[in-house]
């Protein structure tokens, strides 16, 4: 996940060995609905009320506090 304006890594995570090949908006909780070739779906969510504290204590993040003090 990258925040746009800055073209910031926020967080990476690899969800399965297979390729992802079809993904589309989750208009319940405004995340992701992914299938991989295996067949097997994946529901990626943010956990909104975790973002900002995240991006404030992470290091791999420059400038984290402007990063985070904009977003919120």
């Amino acid at each position: 996940m990258y925040e746009v304006s800055t073209a910031s890594l926020l967080y990476r995570q690899k969800i399965t060995d297979q390729l992802c090949f079809v993904s589309a908006r989750n208009a319940t909780t405004d995340g992701m609905i992914v299938i991989n070739r295996g067949g097997q779906i994946f529901s990626i969510n943010v956990e909104e009320a975790n973002l900002i504290p995240y991006i404030n204590s992470a290091s791999h993040i420059a400038d984290n506090k402007t990063l985070s003090f904009k977003l919120a």
